[in-house]
């Protein structure tokens, strides 16, 4: 799955992502700070987008993360992707809005 080069819309907590350049910043900011991180994706539910050839996407994540400098935190979000059908058939993401579902726990 890769980024659309067109209407590019992502938000991860504070930040909002609207081109292949500011992702590749903010995954590699992510990477330099962080030491280990989880993925945990439940309640997966996709329906197609009428007149579009395109899917919305919505799920539950829990992160667990831990910085270079300290403990795990865990953080419960809700997403919801558009991933859009390219002309070669394969699906590239198009939105990805993601919001807090509680605060993070420190361990």
């Amino acid at each position: 799955m890769q980024l659309c080069d067109k209407n590019l819309y992502i938000t991860y907590g504070n930040k909002t992502i609207t081109d292949h350049n500011e992702f590749m910043q903010w995954y590699k900011n992510f990477k330099d700070e962080t030491q280990s991180s989880n993925t945990l994706v439940s309640n997966i539910e996709v329906t197609k987008i009428k007149d579009r050839t395109a899917y919305n996407v919505t799920m539950d994540v829990l992160y667990k993360i831990k910085p270079n400098n300290g403990k795990f935190t865990e953080s419960s979000v809700f997403q919801k992707w558009i991933l859009v059908v390219d002309k070669g058939g394969g699906l590239s993401i198009e939105k990805c809005i993601e919001t807090q579902k509680d605060k993070p726990i420190s361990n």
